[in-house]
């Protein structure tokens, strides 16, 4: 039979529409990636009491001349500097050589770490909000942004809030050494400094895990409800996930934050992860480093740090909260236990538009049996499919692998992900053709 012609006129609108769905979805997250880039660098002119990346950058070209391990004498030399500089913004400073002992998967670490620890009174000395981070670099990188965005950032910090009105709370700067051999120094801080670790209201910890990208609030410590709520009003540039902390805490990774929960503090963890090659290698260098990504560690940090200096810091513990972003800055939170109604609501809808299909007859049990197995093949395929794509590119470039990952990997990953949208598109019109679009929804 010939196809009438109408039944093409019909289909074009539709198609059109579809393609016209498809295209804003696509700027919807081209979009939505785009708001979330670091906001821009601000200079050395800036105002006293903002943060600048640039002057940040100063310190940062000191502390990442060269790569400086804990009780090497490079490390020495940026211990020195950053004693002159905390000293010189006028902060109370106590240089502690200590013992550090940490266990992990029966592994005992050891060693000798120096702190550096500083203080800013407030104008009421009973709580404190503690900046942390850590000022020794594996042996092959200078470390500039592993971790010495985030020690430069909080000199930066300091220097702003000195240049403005005195906060209620203490703010107390804990630089830790050894953290990468094992979070030496914050396990010594938390035994030697009971008391102290008592006064600590919150803990803000600056971390790195590539040169670039939007400082990620990657990390909460339990009970997250206030914290979260909290960042989300006073950051002016709130980025962050619970998904991927969700994430991070599967993974084989430790901060001293780690150690800081495990003391029972409150806090919350940063960290950019953007160009990863650069991680723990030759290439973390200042240079290397993008400015818009320290000035958005740093911004956030002073907000916060602004905020909570002047709060109360005895009841930051509340159930914990979702959050992600939305369009750039716009974090959304809510309580946990909403997840569970948006859950039955959405089993609802689900088992109500199966039961429509099958009282239609547009749905039957096994053909919708057969698209949900078809659906899970698929998430296998393209699981083995990205598996078996890396194996081959580490076997046959494993000379231009830095860290675990390829350099300029962008087109490469753009790739990998049109082959397996490719794949996907291929097989569900497979299944679309043999059992109907309606029983092929069904089973997915």
């Amino acid at each position: 039979m010939a196809r009438d012609a109408r039944d093409d006129d019909a289909t074009q609108p539709h198609t059109a529409l579809k393609l016209a769905l498809w295209l804003c979805v696509a700027a919807a997250a081209a979009a939505g990636i785009y708001a979330t880039n670091p906001p821009p660098a601000l200079d050395a002119t800036a105002s006293a009491e903002a943060f600048s990346a640039a002057r940040a950058k100063l310190h940062l070209h000191e502390i990442a001349r060269e790569p400086h391990a804990i009780g090497t004498e490079a490390n020495h030399r940026v211990r020195d500097y950053l004693l002159q500089q905390l000293t010189a913004l006028g902060a109370e400073v106590t240089l502690e050589t200590a013992v550090g002992i940490t266990n992990s998967d029966r592994v005992i670490y050891a060693g000798t770490a120096q702190n550096i620890m500083a203080i800013i009174r407030g104008t009421d000395s009973r709580r404190a909000v503690m900046l942390s981070s850590h000022y020794d670099s594996v042996p092959q990188a200078p470390g500039a942004a592993d971790a010495g965005a985030g020690v430069a950032g909080i000199l930066e910090v300091i220097r702003a809030l000195q240049a403005g009105p005195p906060l209620k709370n203490d703010v107390l700067v804990l630089y830790t050494d050894g953290e990468e051999e094992g979070l030496l120094g914050a396990a010594a801080f938390v035994r030697d400094h009971p008391e102290l670790v008592r006064r600590i209201g919150v803990v803000l910890n600056f971390e790195a895990r590539g040169s670039s990208g939007p400082a990620l609030m990657f990390e909460t410590s339990d009970q997250n409800g206030v914290l979260t709520r909290e960042f989300a009003r006073a950051a002016p540039h709130p980025v962050g996930s619970s998904l991927a902390y969700a994430v991070y805490k599967e993974l084989p990774n430790d901060t001293d934050m780690t150690v800081f929960k495990r003391a029972g503090l409150a806090g919350l963890n940063f960290a950019f992860s953007g160009t990863f090659q650069n991680y723990h290698t030759a290439r973390d260098t200042a240079e290397n480093l993008d400015s818009r990504s320290l000035q958005h560690l740093g911004a956030n940090a002073l907000a916060l740090t602004r905020h909570f200096g002047n709060a109360e810091l005895e009841q930051l513990r509340q159930r914990d909260r979702v959050f992600f972003n939305w369009f750039g800055s716009w974090l959304v939170h809510y309580p946990g236990w909403v997840v569970w109604p948006l859950l039955a609501l959405g089993v609802v809808l689900l088992v109500g538009a199966v039961a429509s299909g099958v009282q239609r007859r547009l749905i039957t049990a096994g053909r919708a049996g057969v698209g949900l197995f078809g659906f899970l093949l698929l998430l296998l395929a393209t699981l083995a499919g990205a598996y078996f794509t890396w194996w081959l590119i580490r076997f046959t470039s494993a000379d231009r692998l830095l860290f675990g990952d390829t350099w300029s990997n962008t087109l490469l990953v753009l790739g990998c992900l049109a082959m397996a949208v490719a794949f996907s598109v291929v097989l569900q019109a497979r299944l679309v053709s043999k059992l109907g679009r309606f029983n092929v929804a069904a089973g997915q």
